[in-house]
C-alpha cells in the first residue's frame, strides 16, 4: 500500500512535458509482426521495439508472455520484424517486458524501464540506457542500485532520476522507494552489458531484414509519381520465381508441378514481399506478406478520388476446409506511405478491410454512380443449436466509402450458400 500511494503521487508530479512511449494493444497490422511495443526516436531514424515470439496472441492483450525479445531497428523498415529481431546478434534483451521508454531530444539515447516477463520479482524494474548509434546497452542498476519502480525522469537529457530500494535486514525495501539521481554520462562510462548488431544501424542493409529476400524476383512493378503518390519511385511485388498458380488456384513448384502444400521443401520457400523504392533505388518499405504467393494489381480508384487503388491478394489457402483461401486487401500510396483501407464499427478499433475467396466466402466490387465502387462480401457459417442441428446463416456485407472514410453495412439471414455458382444478387445486400 505504501508503494502504491508513492507511485500515485509520483505519477501526478512527473514532468508534464516528458514524452514517454507506453505499451498499448497494437493495431491489426502489427499483430502479424508480433510487435507489442514500438517507440520511434525524435529524428524518426530508429525504433525501439519489442516482439512476441510465440505464435499465439496471448501476449497482445497481456504482455506477460515469456517468449519475448527487445531490439533496435531502423525506422524505415516495415517488414517481418520478428525475423529481424531473432536473427543472430540483433536482440538486446529477452525475458523482460518494456514498461515505458524515453528518447533524448537528440535521438542518440533511449532510456527504458522493464519488468520480468514470467512474473517473478514483480517489485523489480530493471532500467537501461541504449546508445542508438552504437547499439550498446547499459544497465542503470550498476550505478544506481536495485530499481523498484518503473517510473523515471530524464532532466535536461543529462540526469536520470530513478527509484531504488535500499537494503534492510530482510533484503530490499521495495515498499519505500527512494529517489536517486544518476548522470547519464556515468551510466555510459560503464561497460555495456550487451552489444547487438555492432555495426551502426544506419549502415544496415534493409533488404537483409527478410531472411529469404535474396531468393525473390520482381513479379510486378508499378511506377509511383510525386504528384499522385507523394513519391517518385516504384512499388514492387517480389515472389519466388519457382512458383506457379494454375487456373484452379493451386500454387505449385515449377517445373515439377508439385503442389506447394505437398512439397517437402515448402518450408524453405520465402514469403512474397511488397517493396517501395524511391527514385534513387533506395528501399523505403519492405512488407513481408506471410505467404509465398501474392498478386499486386493497380485498379481504378475504389474511393472515386484521384489516387488509384492497389489490390493486394495473398493466398492463404490451406488445401482443405471451407474457410481459408486467397485474401485481398486494398491500399493507396499517400505521401510516399502505404495506407490500407480500414473500417471502424462502433467502439471497436479500426480493422483493415480483408476479403476472402473460399468455398463459403466471396466478394466482388460494384460500381457506384458518380465514381468509385462498393465492396460486397458474402459468407456462410454454421448457426446451430439443439433444436436446429443443421442450421446455417448467410452474412451479407457492403463496404461503402462516404467521401472521407469507409463504412460497413451488414445483415444476416438463415440459409446456406457455397461459392460454386453465381455471386448472390445485389438486392440481397444492405
Amino acid at each position: 500500500m505504501v508503494k502504491l500511494l508513492f507511485l500515485l503521487g509520483l505519477a501526478i508530479n512527473m514532468r508534464a512535458d516528458a514524452q514517454f512511449c507506453r505499451p498499448s494493444k497494437p493495431n491489426i497490422d502489427y499483430n502479424s509482426y508480433g510487435v507489442v511495443f514500438d517507440c520511434t526516436s525524435n529524428d524518426q531514424k530508429y525504433r525501439l521495439i519489442q516482439v512476441q515470439n510465440a505464435e499465439s496472441e496471448a501476449g497482445v492483450d497481456n504482455p506477460g508472455y515469456q517468449t519475448t525479445a527487445i531490439a533496435l531497428i531502423p525506422a524505415a523498415i516495415q517488414t517481418d520484424i520478428r525475423a529481424f529481431v531473432n536473427a543472430p546478434g540483433h536482440a538486446l534483451l529477452t525475458q523482460l517486458v518494456i514498461d515505458r521508454a524515453y528518447w533524448t531530444k537528440d535521438s542518440r539515447y533511449c532510456v527504458f524501464s522493464t519488468y520480468h516477463a514470467n512474473g517473478h520479482s514483480p517489485w523489480h524494474n530493471p532500467t537501461f540506457v541504449l546508445d542508438a548509434l552504437k547499439n550498446n546497452l547499459f544497465d542503470v542498476e550498476e550505478s544506481a542500485g536495485t530499481i523498484v519502480a518503473p517510473e523515471f525522469e530524464v532532466m535536461d537529457d543529462k540526469l536520470l532520476k530513478v527509484f531504488v530500494g535500499l537494503k534492510n535486514d530482510t533484503g530490499i525495501d521495495f515498499e519505500n522507494p527512494t529517489a536517486k539521481n544518476v548522470g547519464i554520462e556515468a551510466v555510459l562510462a560503464q561497460k555495456p552489458i550487451q552489444t547487438a548488431a555492432p555495426e551502426e544501424l544506419h549502415q544496415i542493409d534493409v533488404a537483409a531484414v527478410s531472411m529469404d529476400h535474396h531468393q525473390l524476383e520482381d513479379e510486378k512493378v508499378y511506377v509511383l509519381t510525386q504528384a499522385l503518390d507523394g513519391i517518385d519511385g516504384r512499388l514492387i511485388l517480389l515472389r519466388d520465381p519457382a512458383l506457379r498458380r494454375d487456373s484452379s488456384g493451386l500454387v505449385s513448384l515449377s517445373p515439377t508441378g508439385e503442389s506447394l502444400r505437398d512439397s517437402k521443401d515448402s518450408g524453405y520457400i520465402p514469403n512474397a514481399t511488397l517493396e517501395m523504392q524511391d527514385a534513387s533505388g533506395n528501399t523505403r518499405l519492405i512488407l513481408s506478406l506471410k505467404a509465398p504467393w501474392a498478386e499486386l494489381t493497380k485498379e481504378p480508384s475504389l474511393t472515386g478520388l484521384a489516387r488509384p487503388t492497389f489490390s493486394l491478394m495473398v493466398d492463404f489457402s490451406a488445401g482443405f476446409g471451407s474457410y481459408s483461401g486467397p485474401t485481398t486487401s486494398f491500399f493507396e500510396v499517400v505521401n510516399g506511405q502505404v495506407k490500407f483501407y480500414k473500417v471502424k464499427v462502433g467502439d471497436a478499433p479500426e480493422t483493415k478491410i480483408s476479403l476472402m475467396s473460399s468455398i463459403k466466402n466471396d466478394w466482388e466490387p460494384v460500381a457506384r454512380p458518380g465514381g468509385g465502387s462498393d465492396l460486397l462480401e458474402v459468407s456462410c457459417r454454421p448457426n446451430m443449436d439443439d433444436t436446429h442441428p443443421d442450421r446455417f446463416s448467410i452474412t451479407y456485407k457492403r463496404y461503402h466509402f462516404d467521401g472521407s472514410k469507409w463504412a460497413l453495412f451488414s445483415k444476416e439471414a438463415d440459409g446456406f450458400w457455397e461459392n460454386e455458382g453465381e455471386f448472390p444478387g445485389r438486392q440481397l445486400f444492405p
